[in-house]
C-alpha cells in the first residue's frame, strides 16, 4: 500500500494567438502514505485521507510560453521557455 493516493487530478489551459502560445498545467494528489502502520481507525473508501498514515496533500503548477515566427514560405522558428514547479506546496 505505498501508492494509496486517494484523490489526484490535472488540469491544463492553453491560449494562442499570432504565433504566441501561453499554457499552464496543475496537479493535485491528495497525498502518499508516509511509512506509518495502519491503526483500527484506517478507511479504505475513497474519501477516507487517513490523514495519520499520508503525507500532506501537494499542489503544483508548471507553465510556458513561446513564440513561431515564419521565415519563408516553408520554414519558421519556434522559441519557448518552460517553468517547472511555478507554485508548488505540499
Amino acid at each position: 500500500m505505498d501508492h494509496d493516493q486517494r484523490v489526484s487530478g490535472v488540469a491544463s489551459a492553453v491560449y494562442s494567438s499570432r504565433g504566441l502560445y501561453l499554457s499552464a498545467t496543475a496537479f493535485y494528489g491528495s497525498g502518499l502514505t508516509n511509512g506509518a502502520d495502519p491503526d483500527s481507525t484506517y478507511g479504505r473508501g475513497l474519501f477516507d485521507f487517513n490523514k495519520t498514515t499520508h503525507v500532506d496533500p501537494n499542489f503544483i503548477v508548471n507553465a510556458s510560453a513561446g513564440y513561431s515566427s515564419r521565415l519563408a514560405e516553408r520554414s519558421c522558428v519556434r522559441s519557448c521557455t518552460s517553468t517547472m514547479s511555478l507554485i508548488a506546496s505540499t
